[in-house]
């Protein structure tokens, strides 16, 4: 039973690391996303500066 168990937390653990690794994705591409229009916004606002 002692050999057991660990074996089920390291699993859990690993299953845990995963999610946790596509959690991170998700929110870098979130955060790419709502960077992205950030960037376009500042490019337009330095193009409009440029000009003026």
């Amino acid at each position: 039973m002692k050999l057991k168990k660990p074996a089920k937390i390291n699993l859990f653990n690993k299953i845990l690391e995963f999610f946790n690794l596509k959690k991170l994705k998700i929110i870098k591409i979130f955060v790419i996303c709502k960077e992205k229009p950030k960037q376009k916004l500042s490019t337009k606002e330095n193009n409009s500066r440029i000009l003026s």
